[in-house]
């Protein structure tokens, strides 16, 4: 696991990082692959003891209960 304070990235992610405190998760992707997600820190914790296969169902299941936009 890694942290880091969010006064060392870039405003944009900075952002992202606020609505992931908001509830809102938020994935990363290159040419439309998923590389990686920003989420709450509440769902960080549930994710910590998952297998990877079950983090990306979750995950998948949360990203669709998000409004759009």
């Amino acid at each position: 696991m890694r942290e880091i304070p969010v006064e060392e990235v870039p405003e944009e992610i900075a952002a992202v990082a606020e609505a992931a405190a908001r509830g809102e998760v938020v994935y990363l992707t290159r040419d439309g692959e998923r590389l990686a997600a920003i989420v709450p820190p509440g769902y960080a914790i549930e994710l910590e003891d998952l297998s990877p296969d079950e983090v990306l169902e979750l995950l998948d299941e949360m990203a669709a209960d998000q409004p759009e936009g």
